[in-house]
């Protein structure tokens, strides 16, 4: 009974250690990511800018598809990354890292947080 306890608690300290970790990350390389495609953006004048010349319509659509790219190929990357990085908690009370289901979430989470702090392509998008 005191085994399992422990081992739930190291279980669930190992999730919030997950958590802080993907956390910083991921807010950190939406705020570089912002920097890279940064500049505000002013709907008014792309607006504008479309009813001149139609072809602007497509550097739009094509600028945000380059950014939903570089982010889905970040969020890979970070997510078989983070499978790597081991646990201070691993073996502890016969706990082992890799075999937390929360792990399977993370890329859920990762993605909702990044795009949540693109602020420019929230912008971009018309929802910020």
């Amino acid at each position: 009974m005191k085994n399992q306890l422990s081992f739930r608690m190291i279980k669930i300290l190992d999730i919030i250690y997950i958590s802080i970790l993907s956390y910083l990350t991921i807010y950190i390389l939406a705020i570089l990511s912002n920097k890279l495609f940064g500049g505000k953006f002013d709907k008014i004048k792309e607006e504008e800018e479309i009813k001149k010349n139609k072809n602007h319509y497509y550097t739009l659509f094509g600028k945000g598809l380059l950014v939903v790219i570089f982010s889905s190929v970040i969020l890979y990357i970070y997510r078989n990354l983070f499978e790597l990085i081991p646990s201070p908690f691993d073996g502890l009370y016969g706990f082992e890292h890799k075999r937390v289901k929360e792990i399977e979430a993370i890329p859920v989470v990762l993605f909702f947080i990044f795009f949540t702090y693109q602020y420019h392509l929230l912008d971009y998008l018309g929802g910020g």
